[in-house]
């Protein structure tokens, strides 16, 4: 699978859930407020989450080794030893690069000043030990896999924490503050994780009364990243579609043409359509992939031109799932998601 060119801005979870990737590239997006929720020290400490064994905090990147199931058949045999075990974790390939991640000061702000605010109210026994266990970037469990002799192809670099320079309109999304951003991402964690709201739909069972804020923030759309320019690939950081490179680099070497749609319906049954264009002639794929990082159709290749195109799935022979589309041109590539459900 590939993850590439994306920006994920304001969420109250991680927004990259997969832990046992096989082939995978996560490059050149931007995480903005993401993991926003953090977790409390009473999740943290009751496993609630991610903390295993290996006391492994809330991360963007959180990679395990594989289970035994998908071991044998990235090895081809049955796992039989620890040495067919390990045998089958080197064959892995994970790529983490050139990603920008930044957690604004509103949001840190609110996590300091958590044991005098949000949690004034209440009242319940575990209120003492709910103070916020931060996320990062990548915690230090997964983080020891690359550069592991046990991970060969394990590779992670230009990774930065950096301010992407969204403007004031991110920050009114995050507080609630301005006109048309919705309740706010601030308002809403305290609501859910203060107990003052009515249903448990996202994350934490301790909610009563009827003021559950909706949910989801309101879009921000066409985001200008006024501190970013190319990324090494030679495209924006982030969503290509949303991004504007800085004034250092002019307008005009933005690849607006190379784009690749949501796929409709999704989700889909049996058969989807996906747009897409291209901003250079040449060879050019999109292919379709599993959860596996497996190929499993090849929608179209060859030689394209300059423009819109049209491409349908048809997922007849195929499971009900998660399935991964990728584009590439001219050596850019965009990957996105689409749900297969009979």
């Amino acid at each position: 699978m590939e993850f590439q060119h994306n920006t994920v801005v304001v969420g109250a979870r991680g927004p990259v859930w997969v832990e046992q990737p096989i082939n995978a590239k996560f490059d050149y997006n931007i995480f903005y407020d993401t993991w926003a929720m953090g977790e409390t020290n009473t999740q943290y400490l009751g496993n609630w989450d991610e903390k295993g064994t290996d006391n492994r905090v809330p991360a963007i990147f959180n990679f395990i080794a594989l289970d035994s199931a998908k071991q044998a058949i990235l090895a081809g045999k049955a796992i039989k030893t620890s040495a067919d075990s390990a045998a089958a974790e080197a064959l892995r390939s994970v790529e983490v690069k050139g990603n920008i991640y930044f957690w604004d000061s509103k949001l840190q702000g609110f996590w300091t000043a958590w044991d005098d605010t949000a949690k004034s109210g209440r009242t319940d026994s575990t209120v003492a030990s709910d103070s916020i266990v931060t996320p990062m970037f990548m915690n230090s469990p997964t983080y020891a896999m690359f550069g592991n002799t046990g991970y060969p192809l394990f590779a992670q670099s230009g990774n930065l924490v950096k301010d992407p320079g969204f403007g004031s309109k991110i920050g009114q999304v995050v507080d609630g503050t301005g006109s048309n951003v919705g309740v706010g991402l601030l308002p809403w964690i305290t609501a859910i994780d203060a107990g003052t709201a009515g249903t448990d739909y996202y994350a934490f069972a301790r909610t009563n009364g009827a003021n559950m804020p909706a949910w989801p923030l309101a879009e921000v759309s066409q985001l200008y990243a006024a501190n970013l320019s190319k990324a090494p690939d030679g495209l924006v950081y982030g969503d290509t579609a949303w991004s504007i490179l800085t004034a250092i680099t002019a307008p005009s070497s933005v690849v607006a043409a190379f784009k690749l749609d949501n796929n409709y319906p999704n989700p889909f049954n049996p058969t989807t359509q996906i747009n897409y264009s291209i901003a250079k002639s040449g060879y050019t794929t999109l292919k379709v992939y599993n959860v596996l990082g497996q190929e499993v159709a090849t929608l179209f290749a060859g030689n394209q031109t300059v423009g819109s195109h049209v491409a349908t799935f048809d997922g007849n022979r195929f499971a009900s799932g998660v399935y991964f589309y990728t584009l590439h041109n001219a050596g850019n590539f965009i990957t996105k998601k689409m749900v297969l459900l009979k």
